[in-house]
């Protein structure tokens, strides 16, 4: 993983080689623009000492960085967020510091250096000889390395004192309210047969629709077949786009998105913003 902490001066000064997948390259420069723009609002957010702020943003960065490439920028979200949970907001300002001369000093490549993640056996794209996993996978690992964190958080709060038992019964009233108030949307979101993505934004029933019809195409790459003629676009009714190894949906920006596709060597649908 990326040294995010320990960057000396001489390094900071040196260009550092992002190697990036050559089919999203036309989408880099907006991402960068982007991560600029959360640069900003960080360091106005620390400024303000606004926790919600800064845990939105790094939440952000941790969910968008290897999705692009750029591992980077995902073990800064997860710094962030575990320095904002601690309060620490000197550690902050020394992650914006480097966030900002990382940003400053990147030179964008365009890569075909394919390896297979020893964890789930997708196939990605990574120079740095010490990345074994794939990019969501490294999200799912430093995840459940929170979880940890938070497991520990509530082990230290056990010396506390037992709330008074009026205060307690209320508080269970109130939960109970708040849980049937928003029963109806816990068991949406519960639903089975929501299909997976890369990408960490919402997507509508179309586009959810879409998304199954490429896993079958996915199946179908995997298998050497080509796909079947009934399996179309639900927004448009239009074929799914054969390019090699790769099957494209046809109408991307009906479902607000740049692309939406899967290949052969990337199995799971990704959703490109």
């Amino acid at each position: 993983m990326a040294n995010i902490e320990g960057l000396d001066k001489d390094k900071r000064e040196r260009k550092i080689d992002v190697y990036v997948d050559k089919d999203i390259m036309p989408l880099i420069p907006e991402f960068l623009e982007n991560r600029r723009k959360d640069l900003i609002n960080l360091q106005n957010a620390i400024e303000q000492k606004d926790h919600e702020t800064i845990k939105i943003i790094a939440s952000n960065l941790k969910g968008s960085g290897g999705t692009y490439g750029f591992e980077a920028i995902t073990e800064f979200g997860n710094s962030i967020g575990h320095a904002i949970e601690e309060n620490n907001f000197e550690a902050l300002k020394r992650l914006i510091k480097n966030l900002e001369s990382y940003l400053t000093h990147i030179d964008i490549k365009e890569s075909d250096l394919k390896k297979i993640c020893q964890n789930c056996g997708t196939i990605f794209e990574s120079k740095d000889e010490d990345i074994k996993f794939c990019p969501q996978c490294i999200v799912e690992k430093q995840e459940k390395i929170i979880e940890k964190l938070e497991e520990k958080k509530e082990k230290k709060k056990s010396h506390i004192k037992t709330i008074m038992a009026v205060v307690a019964s209320a508080l269970v009233v109130a939960a109970v309210i708040v849980l049937i108030i928003q029963l109806p949307k816990i068991l949406e979101e519960t639903r089975p047969g929501k299909p997976i993505r890369i990408g960490t934004y919402a997507t509508d029933e179309n586009t959810d629709n879409c998304i199954k019809n490429l896993w079958e195409i996915s199946r179908l790459l995997q298998e050497n077949k080509r796909p079947y003629n009934s399996l179309t676009c639900p927004v448009t009714g239009s074929p799914y786009r054969l390019e090699e190894n790769r099957a494209l949906c046809p109408n991307p920006e009906r479902h607000g998105l740049k692309a939406l596709y899967v290949s052969r060597e990337r199995k799971i649908p990704e959703a490109v913003k």
